[in-house]
């Protein structure tokens, strides 16, 4: 079967209403004159692909399947007609590279074939499944989700910012998001954490846990919110803003750190391609100091036991707390 059959396949999937229907997925056989009972499946959850394999329930899979940025694989029993079917899943997380993903589907195909049972095909499957995880820990075949993206289009903006009010003042090792830090930015003075919003709905900031909103000690805390359309063929793509940024530190030592931190960010310039159609338009920007009663959940507001809090703030409920960027900059470099 070729790529681009698969790509037929995918598409009566998305259009056709009478394939088996498994509960939340719905499957087209692969490979028919085969043994191995392998298909392609559409998610009808979220309407994204997957690969499936039916497999004895006596194989020996292992505990820790693969799981790489964009795709999760699965051993998932179903309901049959003889009660549950063991299969592997090979799911799709992202929307955005359903091409990619086929592609790799196809690759597994080509391994499938030469399988001359079930517990063949299964060891077949997860080993061609690492062999791609190998590759994408250094590039993933994904890409960015549309959030991350969003997040890291914001990150980068206030990069911009500040390297073009601040040039002298700012070092690029002060940008810790991509290091999983608890803010976005961290200064000796004060520390900034950056939500960038969709102009989609309600307009709610994630918080990812009880300390992002906590004011280290001795020190200010800045959010910054920045309100986004987000057009296809229109706008500042990731790419743009990337480009201009790397303009700004051309023959500057702080390039190196800068695309070092990208890459931690998931960035790669290999797949800017997946970049290119959407760009970002900014509707409102804002500051909030972080301080009284703020917003928000911290350490101290949580009894014993509970731990990793995530919960949203309506960005209306932070007018009382705007404050000036000049505010902001004189405090971190007073």
């Amino acid at each position: 079967m070729a790529a681009t059959e698969i790509k037929d396949v995918w598409n009566q999937l998305k259009n056709e209403r009478t394939t088996e229907n498994k509960g939340a997925f719905k499957r087209i056989r692969l490979i028919p004159d085969s043994n191995v009972d392998c298909y392609l499946v559409i998610d009808v959850r979220n309407k994204l692909p997957a690969l499936m394999l039916s497999i004895n329930e006596k194989h020996s899979i292992p505990e820790s399947m693969p799981r790489s940025h964009g795709i999760e694989m699965h051993c998932l029993a179903i309901p049959s007609e003889l009660g549950e079917e063991q299969t592997l899943l090979l799911l799709l997380k992202n929307s955005e590279a359903i091409d990619l993903f086929l592609q790799l589907c196809q690759d597994i195909l080509e391994r499938l074939k030469e399988a001359k049972n079930s517990e063949l095909a299964a060891n077949y499957f997860i080993t061609r499944v690492r062999q791609w995880q190998r590759f994408m820990e250094k590039s993933s075949i994904a890409g960015l989700t549309v959030d991350e993206q969003t997040g890291l289009y914001t990150e980068l903006w206030m990069i911009r910012y500040f390297l073009l009010s601040r040039r002298e003042e700012f070092k690029i090792d002060c940008w810790t998001g991509p290091d999983r830090a608890n803010q976005d930015f961290l200064f000796p003075t004060a520390s900034i954490e950056v939500k960038g919003c969709l102009q989609n709905g309600l307009q709610e900031l994630m918080i990812s846990n009880e300390q992002q909103l906590q004011v280290p000690a001795g020190t200010a805390l800045f959010l910054f919110w920045l309100s986004l359309d987000r057009r296809k063929s229109q706008g500042e793509t990731l790419c743009d803003l990337v480009k201009d940024i790397k303009a700004i530190l051309k023959l500057d030592l702080q390039l190196i750190s800068f695309e070092e931190k990208l890459e931690r960010a998931g960035y790669f310039e290999d797949q800017n391609h997946l970049y290119q159609q959407y760009g970002f338009e900014v509707r409102e920007q804002k500051f909030f100091q972080v301080i009284d009663e703020f917003p928000r959940i911290t350490e101290s507001d949580l009894r014993q036991g509970v731990a990793n809090v995530k919960y949203t703030i309506n960005v209306a409920a932070c007018a009382k707390y705007e404050i000036e960027s000049k505010r902001v900059t004189e405090t971190i470099w007073p």
